[in-house]
């Protein structure tokens, strides 16, 4: 038997012409018993409508008014003119649409024209309002198949790790959350703000070790089985703050894997990322002191800055490990791991399942490789003491940050320490991760990357600073210096005169007692004493050249006399004279006396 094809007839779902207006009549018409006398809409009609629609009803805009609007542009008729106003005076409403007409035609069937959607706008419909069939994570398969990164500030603000004083501000919160399994393989905390060096931070965090970073902050003893390290094939992103070419090369020849960026502001693209930052903010940040969001904020005004970054960090990594290994997670236990893991198993419960089962990407790539690849590079100076990081905000001015000084055993083998010292500094570029500043790495090209350890004698700094607080504390104690520069200045005059005059009082009274002290030698005469001079005066008035009181006479020696004038002449010594000259009486006298003959013999 043949089935007829009836189903067609009409044409469903294709509009048709219109003759009389579609629907039951109204009530007039019906009191009457006539036919429906309401407006029949042809096409220029339903075009007029969808362009009303689309055009007027908007956020913020109700049906009714965006239908007002459309009669008021497509359906006057005619225009009066009052107090310098126009204003449309609409036509009969049997000469156009109705309310319901503009309802219905409007969206013309459209899902998206609907008017709920329009008036509450794109980005609110899509991230509270529109329907979720799926989840981020359900084509993953494999632990480090994917995983999600977003940022999101602290709620805490934070003091100085050398002063509870002193507010440093709000660290940004930077999470990766593996998709398979829930799992927190790495975070980066700092105060810098989100970009894509952060991001990379925390997904070469993702990637290392954490023993060592949660014994810096005082919790020891933590393992893979609590933190673990992955390799993560892809990087789901905001495509904004972690968007940059830089960001999508290092991801690549880091471990091969590669970014990808969501649609702004769609958050339900990366899945559970940012769920956990609310969560992270009401179990941490809401509950401690300082925080910006209290919950009893109506209540109590927002308490003060007290905990510092030091204290900061120490409650996520315990909370971490809680997420991890504590906290019940029953909706990751699949059928296939039932006979093995029961409701209460753990995200690493579930973690170590998977993995002894197959169901891992492989293992983390090398160590090395990462630190080469994902740590910032700073630029630095190697000195004959070492090597020293500069300023990062200084440009090319070269300023060395405080208590960062790396040795390894690598720069006094190389001889580079030697170098710096033959020749001067040499400059360089050592990576490091912000946060953690008691090693750097440096790049040769023999060796590949050589650890340098912070020598700096100032430990306690090292271990609970970061660098952020360091760049902060130096221009703090620069900033003091300077407002204090006039008094320091006085301090240092006031000790060098004081200095100076204690030393000018002590050498005078040494050389008094040396003058009362010094005795002149058997049958001499003391050098200075009175004796001498009445010995050389005696000896120039002898020889022509003193006045009897013992004043020497110049006598100016002239090439030529003046008329009528004579030259002096020249007279010899006495024999007395001449016997005193080969035996003199004193050291002074000796002196004089062949001063004396030197000058007879020159002029005469």
């Amino acid at each position: 038997m043949l089935l007829g094809d009836t189903y067609r007839n009409g044409g469903r779902g294709t509009p048709k012409k219109q003759t009389r207006k579609l629907g039951r009549r109204n009530t007039n018409d019906a009191a009457a018993n006539s036919e429906s006398s309401g407006y029949a809409l042809d096409d220029q009609d339903k075009l007029k409508i969808a362009c009303g629609w689309e055009s007027f009803v908007t956020d913020g805009r109700s049906t009714r008014t965006a239908y007002l609007e459309t009669m008021g542009t497509f359906y006057a008729d005619r225009i009066e003119i009052a107090n310098g106003t126009e204003t449309p005076i609409l036509k009969p409403d049997s000469q156009r649409p109705t309310q319901r007409q503009f309802n219905y035609w409007g969206p013309r069937g459209d899902p998206a024209q609907s008017a709920t959607r329009r008036m509450l706008g794109e980005h609110e419909y899509r991230v509270n309002h529109r329907g979720m069939p799926g989840s981020a994570s359900n084509d993953v398969l494999l632990i480090g198949q994917r995983a999600w990164t977003d940022s999101s500030g602290g709620d805490v603000r934070l003091t100085s790790v050398v002063s509870r004083l002193t507010e440093v501000g709000i660290a940004t919160f930077t999470c990766i959350v593996e998709a398979r399994t829930e799992v927190i393989p790495g975070v980066y905390i700092g105060f810098e703000r989100p970009s894509a060096r952060t991001h990379l931070l925390a997904a070469a965090h993702a990637a290392l070790p954490k023993a060592e970073w949660c014994a810096r902050f005082g919790i020891p003893d933590v393992t893979e089985d609590q933190i673990p390290a992955l390799r993560l094939d892809e990087i789901v992103a905001d495509n904004g703050e972690a968007r940059n070419g830089e960001a999508i090369r290092v991801s690549l020849k880091a471990w091969e894997g590669w970014i990808e960026y969501v649609r702004a502001g769609d958050g339900s693209a990366k899945g559970s990322v940012e769920g956990e930052h609310h969560v992270r903010h009401r179990e941490v940040d809401h509950l401690l002191p300082g925080t910006t969001h209290s919950p009893n904020l109506r209540a109590q005004p927002g308490s003060p800055a007290i905990l510092n970054y030091y204290e900061y960090v120490a409650h996520h990594i315990r909370r971490i490990i809680y997420h991890n290994s504590v906290q019940p997670a029953p909706h990751l236990v699949t059928g296939e791991m039932r006979g093995e893991l029961s409701a209460v198993a753990t995200r690493m419960d579930v973690f170590r399942w998977l993995v002894k089962h197959g169901y891992i990407n492989g293992k983390p790539p090398d160590a090395e490789l990462i630190r080469a690849h994902m740590l910032p590079s700073f630029p630095a100076s190697i000195t004959t003491h070492g090597v020293f990081l500069h300023r990062p905000d200084r440009g090319s001015k070269k300023e060395y940050v405080l208590a960062c000084r790396f040795v390894g055993k690598y720069l006094v083998e190389s001889g580079l320490l030697e170098a710096a010292r033959r020749n001067g500094v040499i400059p360089a570029e050592i990576s490091l991760d912000p946060n953690d500043l008691s090693v750097a790495w440096f790049r040769t090209r023999d060796f590949g990357l050589e650890r340098l350890e912070n020598v700096d004698r100032d430990r306690w700094l090292i271990q609970h600073a970061t660098l952020h607080e360091l760049l902060f504390l130096q221009d703090r104690d620069q900033r003091e210096l300077r407002q204090n520069s006039t008094k320091l200045d006085q301090d240092a005059f006031n000790f060098l005169h004081e200095r100076d005059a204690h030393s000018s009082v002590a050498v005078e009274q040494y050389n008094i007692a040396q003058e009362r002290t010094t005795a002149s030698p058997q049958g001499q005469d003391a050098p200075n004493s009175a004796a001498a001079r009445r010995t050389e005066t005696t000896l120039l008035e002898k020889s022509g050249l003193a006045d009897p009181v013992g004043k020497l006479t110049y006598v100016p020696r002239t090439t030529s006399a003046p008329t009528g004038d004579k030259a002096p002449a020249a007279q010899p010594l006495p024999a007395a004279s001449a016997a005193s000259v080969t035996s003199p009486s004193s050291d002074i006298a000796d002196d004089v006396l062949a001063a004396i003959d030197k000058f007879i013999k020159k002029d005469f």
